[in-house]
């Protein structure tokens, strides 16, 4: 069995915290990226997932003004969140 893990990195670039969220997944088929944060969509089987967390996750960085995208570029499954400098001080204080 293949090791799982989680690897999260934070950085600061071009005057913007920037967050890479990464996983041992195989990664995320290309036929549903378009749908990723849509509420209530899951390619759980019935009765396995509401299909929210991912629409609930960039409703909160919608909140703080802050993006949240898939890197296509990454042989993992990985997320990057950006935050701007200036909106990540103020919620901070």
């Amino acid at each position: 069995m293949p090791t799982k893990w989680v690897k999260i990195l934070a950085f600061e670039r071009d005057k913007e915290i920037v967050v890479h969220i990464s996983d041992s997944g195989n990664g995320i088929n290309r036929s549903i990226v378009d749908r990723l944060f849509d509420p209530f969509f899951t390619t759980k089987p019935a009765g396995r997932g509401t299909g929210l967390g991912l629409s609930i996750v960039k409703g909160i960085l919608d909140d703080h003004k802050a993006t949240i995208e898939l890197r296509r570029d990454e042989p993992f499954t990985c997320f990057e969140i950006r935050f701007s400098e200036h909106a990540a001080v103020k919620n901070v204080v």
